[in-house]
């Protein structure tokens, strides 16, 4: 993060929780009880290892994509990067749709 810091380039960060009742949980969630990440635990959240800025936008997803019922959109159009980074854990899900759905997204 600081690389991109020093050069200029805004870090936004995202990062999924759900309500201990699970209401905003997936179904199979819901199903099978799993209680991983609940909002307020330290399952959800950032890795105390990684440095986020007070000026670093932080999204709360539900999905598996960061951009499906998030604002993550609202906040690229008011950065306009031509281009995006993409990091963090199970990217054969999160990163993966997060990718699809960014390409899909039509510039304002």
């Amino acid at each position: 993060m600081e690389l991109f810091r020093r050069s200029g380039d805004p870090v936004t960060w995202v990062r999924q929780e759900f309500e201990p009742n699970l209401q905003d949980a997936f179904p199979e969630m819901r199903a099978k009880g799993i209680h991983i990440p609940i909002k307020r635990n330290a399952g959800c959240q950032i890795l105390s290892e990684l440095t986020v800025a007070s000026s670093d936008p932080v999204i709360i997803k539900k999905r598996y994509s960061a951009f499906f019922g998030t604002n993550l959109d609202e906040v690229l159009n008011q950065l306009e990067p031509d281009s995006i980074v993409l990091a963090g854990i199970k990217t054969r899900a999160y990163i993966r749709m997060t990718a699809i759905d960014a390409y899909q997204q039509d510039p304002r």
